[in-house]
């Protein structure tokens, strides 16, 4: 199957509907301040270049904001420290005895608790690489490993590329539905 990628015309119609929704729901100068947010960390160049380990680094920070105030997601960050898709890989490469470290599609239900010490595995806890990281709470935990195993099953280590294969599907199946209109994009 050949995917075909967005075009400069499907992104162009993007902006602008997107541009549209943010001048009916809040600030007009959203996406113009995501951007420069964006760049600041280094993610539009980590997007050009299909580097999943930088975008993962940045979504699992974002992440890590969920749940609590910015400032105490922050401090505890400082502190305790961030997980890396390096750390994840070192883990992984040691081959952790929990079968459910292996891939993306036995991850589920972990069940990891921070507070209780306790797992859905737990003869394997003792030697489990993803309570080690001191992330605020269990369920961090949990995220960043189920992000970096999507991202390296799934998306095959490229989740750029994945996402794109995803859009040329969806346009595709888009022009279907109106063949020759622009009236669905």
């Amino acid at each position: 199957m050949t995917v075909k990628l967005a075009t400069p015309t499907s992104n162009h119609r993007a902006i602008r509907l997107l541009g549209s929704i943010c001048q009916v729901a809040g600030a007009t100068s959203l996406l113009d301040d995501a951007r420069v947010g964006l760049a600041r960390h280094g993610v539009i160049a980590a997007v050009q270049r299909h580097n999943t380990p930088a975008i993962f680094d940045w979504l699992i920070d974002a992440l890590s904001f969920q749940g609590v105030s910015d400032s105490i997601a922050y401090s505890y960050m400082e502190q305790h420290g961030r997980v890396r898709w390096v750390d994840i890989a070192a883990a992984l490469s040691e081959q952790p005895s929990c079968a459910k470290l292996r891939s993306y599609w036995v991850f589920a239900d972990c069940r990891n608790l921070k507070a209780a010490a306790s797992c859905a595995n737990p003869k394997h806890r003792p030697e489990c690489p993803l309570p080690r990281h001191d992330l605020r709470n269990g369920r961090l935990n949990q995220t960043a490993y189920s992000l970096f195993l999507f991202m390296r099953d799934l998306a095959d280590g490229d989740f750029v590329g994945w996402i794109d294969q995803r859009l040329a599907l969806v346009a595709a199946v888009g022009r279907r539905w109106c063949p020759g209109s622009d009236a669905c994009w």
